[in-house]
C-alpha cells in the first residue's frame, strides 16, 4: 500500500504471476466501476511514492511509473536470475529480492547489492510500523532484519509460524497453529520472546 499516493499493489501468482495497480481516488470516482492498471510479472514491490518495481523472467527487473508505464529496465545482481519475488525495502529506489534460498537488498540506482541474507526460504515480510525493522518469515522462523537488512536475531518454533504482525511500541506479534507469542527486540538483538496465551482462547476473546 503507497500511503502518500493512496495506491493498492496487489500480487496474485495464478499465471506464472499477475499483478493489478488499484488508484483508490479513482476507483471512488469511478463509483467502484473502474478498471485497474494491470500486467504480468513474477513479484512487484513499491520503490518509492511513483514507482514500482516489477520482477519479469530471464532476471530482468523492470521500473514502473503510477500509469504502469515501463521507465526503465535492469539486470538483477548475479545469482539472483532465478528470482522468485520481491519485498518492498524501506528506502526509496531500493528493493528486496527472494530466490529459493536467500534474499538480497538491491538499490535500483546504483545497482548494487546493498546486503544479503543467505540459507533460508523466505515466505513474506512484515515492516515495523516506523520502517526500522521487518520481521521475515520462513516456514518455522523468523528473522527480524533492520532498514539495512543487518539481522538482529532469529528465534526457530519446533511448528509453523502462520501470521505475524507489529505492534506500534515495537513488539513484534506471532502465532502458532497452538500459541499467540511475542518478540521484544531489544539494541543488543538478542531477543526477549514468551507467549501470551493459548491461540484458541485468543480468538474466542476476540
Amino acid at each position: 500500500f503507497n500511503r502518500q499516493e493512496e495506491v493498492v499493489l496487489l500480487h496474485f501468482t495464478i499465471e506464472g504471476g499477475r499483478y493489478m495497480l488499484y488508484p483508490l481516488n479513482a476507483l471512488q470516482q469511478a463509483g467502484g466501476q473502474f478498471d485497474p492498471p494491470r500486467g504480468s510479472a513474477r513479484g512487484v514491490a513499491f520503490l518509492g511514492r511513483t514507482r514500482f518495481a516489477c520482477l519479469e523472467g530471464g532476471g530482468a527487473l523492470k521500473l514502473r511509473n503510477m500509469e504502469n508505464q515501463a521507465t526503465k529496465q535492469l539486470e538483477l545482481p548475479h545469482g539472483y536470475s532465478s528470482a522468485e519475488g520481491l519485498f518492498q525495502a524501506a528506502t526509496q529506489g531500493r528493493v528486496i529480492v527472494r530466490t529459493e534460498d536467500k534474499l538480497c537488498l538491491f538499490e535500483t540506482q546504483s545497482h548494487r547489492v546493498i546486503n544479503e541474507i543467505t540459507g533460508f526460504r523466505s515466505r513474506y515480510i512484515v515492516w515495523s510500523p516506523d520502517m526500522a525493522m521487518a520481521a521475515i518469515s520462513s516456514r518455522t522462523g523468523i528473522t527480524v532484519v533492520d532498514r539495512e537488512l543487518n539481522q538482529l536475531c532469529t528465534i526457530n518454533e519446533p511448528v509453523r509460524v502462520k501470521s505475524m504482525c507489529w505492534e506500534e511500541r515495537g513488539v513484534l506479534l506471532y502465532n502458532t497453529p497452538s500459541h499467540l507469542k511475542y518478540l521484544i527486540v531489544p539494541p543488543e538483538g538478542t531477543g526477549d520472546r514468551g507467549s501470551s496465551g493459548d491461540a484458541k482462547a485468543a480468538k474466542q476473546q476476540a
